[in-house]
């Protein structure tokens, strides 16, 4: 990274240590992350760079929860990028309680970093729980199975099929915990000729034609500035786990 680069990182640090410390003398309090395990936050930089981790400048306890109507409500976080993490964010403003499953390498995009945009992670994580699992290994397995045993809906935006090779698809859960609800946000649903294809918001933005009338006549289709397919998806899903968890407690199921 560039002597610069880093130099304004650093300085942001001490700006940020300065703020924390200005609000707690004053009593001002915020979400911050809800991490459980003692780790460093690796800064989103150009592919090909070394990672640049800044150290928390304090340790960071659980979150407090959120009072609202779902209150008592526990979600188990599987999602990575912005769709899914909006759709728990979301949840979790309304009083869920949040717990963001992380691999274990705190530095790849599999633990649910955005990189390069480290500012969605921030927008969409604070509030929340988190612990590493590697859901491969099998000792891991059994950690997220103790997690499922007194939650009450699980979030997950891997590719369709890899909950299922995972052990954890929706046959599965469902006859182990038959009051979980399930939310699995893809591109292109959980079944169908296209429901393999890889998709990001740029891609639901172009097959959707909202390309096409974002920016001036005269340029080519042009996608929206913020991430609105990410957003609206995020949205869509916490309206329906809302809707599951109201159908559950209603009919049983």
């Amino acid at each position: 990274m560039p002597a610069a680069s880093v130099d304004k990182l650093q300085r942001l640090e001490a700006l940020r240590a300065e703020v924390a410390a200005l609000e707690h003398e004053l009593g001002v309090s915020r979400p911050t992350y809800g991490y459980t395990r003692d780790e460093t936050y690796a800064m989103a930089l150009p592919r090909g760079e070394e990672p640049y981790y800044l150290l928390p400048t304090e340790e960071r306890d659980a979150p407090a929860p959120v009072e609202g109507p779902l209150e008592g409500v526990t979600v188990i976080d599987l999602t990575r990028i912005l769709a899914g993490p909006h759709c728990t964010k979301m949840l979790m403003d309304m009083g869920a309680r949040i717990i963001k499953v992380e691999h274990p390498d705190p530095t790849g995009v599999a633990s649910g970093d955005t990189r390069p945009s480290p500012e969605y992670f921030a927008a969409t994580s604070h509030g929340k729980e988190s612990v590493a699992i590697d859901l491969k290994d099998e000792a891991g397995k059994a950690q997220l199975h103790a997690l499922l045993a007194s939650a009450d809906a699980i979030i997950e935006n891997y590719r369709p099929g890899v909950m299922t090779r995972l052990g954890f698809g929706w046959e599965a859960l469902h006859e182990r915990y038959p009051r979980l609800v399930m939310c699995s946000i893809s591109g292109f649903g959980q079944t169908g000729p296209a429901s393999m294809r890889p998709a990001m918001d740029t891609v639901a933005q172009a097959l959707s034609g909202l390309m096409s009338i974002t920016g001036v006549v005269e340029n080519e289709p042009h996608g929206h500035g913020a991430n609105s397919a990410d957003v609206i998806s995020g949205v869509h899903g916490a309206l329906g786990v809302v809707a599951a968890l109201y159908s559950r407690d209603r009919d049983g199921q």
